[in-house]
């Protein structure tokens, strides 16, 4: 699967909800689910598939992408945002139904 010589020490930051950016900043809604982007989170020691629902761009130059993480103990979802780039991110390989 994935060479575990590359794998983070941590879990990736979130990226905090921010009133004050959130006026200026550009979000780009990435609804396309023919061909849906994706990234692999890590979150408490596993890599997780997270279909990107929205890209922000933040006037200093950072970026942020929303995910949807499905909770596997409860059944449902929650989103989350996360900076770009970070060691407990990465871009996923396309997921085969």
């Amino acid at each position: 699967m994935f060479d575990s010589s590359t794998r983070p020490r941590s879990e990736p930051e979130q990226a905090p909800p921010l009133p004050c950016r959130a006026r200026a900043t550009t979000h780009h809604a990435l609804l396309d689910y023919a061909d849906r982007q994706a990234l692999e989170v890590l979150i408490d020691g596993r890599w997780r598939y997270c279909p990107v629902g929205a890209r922000a761009d933040y006037p200093d130059g950072k970026i942020a992408y929303h995910v949807t993480i499905r909770t596997p103990r409860t059944g449902g979802s929650t989103h989350r945002a996360y900076w770009w780039p970070e060691d407990g991110l990465r871009a996923a390989r396309r997921q085969v139904r």
